[in-house]
């Protein structure tokens, strides 16, 4: 796995409905990492935003109204949901490092 958010984002979605866009926040990693010293993944050169976002699909399924403003508490808590089954599932430290942080 590669420290970047380009390469790291995923959806998450919920039982009910929610989906959580998310890329993690890799600039410690990033910042001391040797593979990125000739710049083979530049975030700044994203054409995705990188930013988390909060969509409700089943009355947006096309995703495109951004709930995340109006709903900080429900994307901590699935946030908070898929770190804890990262942990679960073994996820080694320095991969999980940065996904602990949602923004």
């Amino acid at each position: 796995m590669h420290h970047s958010p380009l390469l790291a984002k995923c959806a998450i979605v919920t039982e009910d409905g929610w989906c959580l866009h998310y890329a993690g926040s890799y600039r410690e990693q990033i910042r001391g990492a040797a593979m990125y010293t000739n710049k083979l993944v530049d975030p700044s050169q994203a054409r995705i935003s990188l930013a988390p976002a909060l969509y409700h699909v089943q009355e947006d399924p096309g995703e495109s109204r951004n709930l995340i403003e109006q709903n900080p508490k429900l994307a901590a808590e699935i946030h908070q949901r898929y770190v804890s089954w990262l942990e679960e599932v073994g996820t080694p430290a320095e991969h999980l490092a940065g996904r602990r942080t949602l923004r």
